[in-house]
This record gives structure tokens, sequence and C-alpha cells, in this order.
């Protein structure tokens, strides 16, 4: 599995200009499954990539 800190710096960018579904966006993350990627997202950030994404869709929709 790839290190998930050394690409945390690609990911905020990734969720705020893509609509991929988050197998995709693991994978160009170096991730071979979805579920590794979800699990090292969440420790970083306290939320699912999905909760994070449905956050950040209402901020930027309130904007």
């Amino acid at each position: 599995m790839t290190n998930y800190w050394a690409h945390s710096h690609q990911i905020q960018p990734t969720f705020l200009s893509t609509t991929d579904h988050l197998s995709t966006i693991g994978y160009h993350l170096g991730y071979e499954h979805q579920s590794h990627f979800c699990t090292a997202f969440k420790c970083q950030y306290g939320v699912s990539p999905s909760q994070f994404r449905d956050q950040q869709n209402k901020v930027l929709a309130s904007a």
C-alpha cells in the first residue's frame, strides 16, 4: 500500500474539483483498494471521503 501521508496534500483539491468515484480517486493516489483509501482518509480527516465531499459541497453551495 502506498503511504497515504505522502499524498495527503492532493486529497482536498481532488475532492473539490471532480465527481469521480472514490475508487478512481484512491487509485490515482496510489491505493489499489478503495477500503484502504477510505480508512486512511478517515484517519487523517475524521470523516469518510463521501462525508468530506458532502460537507465541502454544502460549503461551496452556500458561498
